[in-house]
């Protein structure tokens, strides 16, 4: 089910919308009624998923977003419209330890 990579406009917060418009059209009528039921929640709720702004606070539970990144053959991180912040501990420990200095 994996396309192309989307052109990430900052619109949407999630790409499930353009997801949704890679499949064909049965596809995308069937998945669009009931993968919803699948999440748990209602057609009009997940309509309303697609089209979260970006500049939005509202968002997806993340076991919901694992459904769908699953469903679309996706990492979790590829369903996003925006960079997500990666870090490892050796940068925690920095911070913390650069913390504790300025507190001293």
């Amino acid at each position: 089910m994996k396309k192309n990579t989307p052109n990430k406009t900052p619109k949407y917060k999630y790409l499930i919308h353009y997801h949704l418009n890679q499949l064909p059209h049965r596809m995308y009528k069937i998945t669009s009624q009931e993968l919803p039921k699948k999440l748990g929640v209602s057609t009009e709720t997940f309509r309303k998923w697609k089209y979260i702004q970006i500049e939005s606070k509202a968002t997806i539970p993340a076991d919901k977003l694992a459904i769908i990144a699953f469903f679309f053959e996706l990492r979790i991180e590829e369903i996003f419209n925006y960079s997500i912040p990666k870090f490892n501990f050796s940068e925690l420990e920095d911070a913390y330890l650069a913390n504790k200095l300025q507190n001293l």
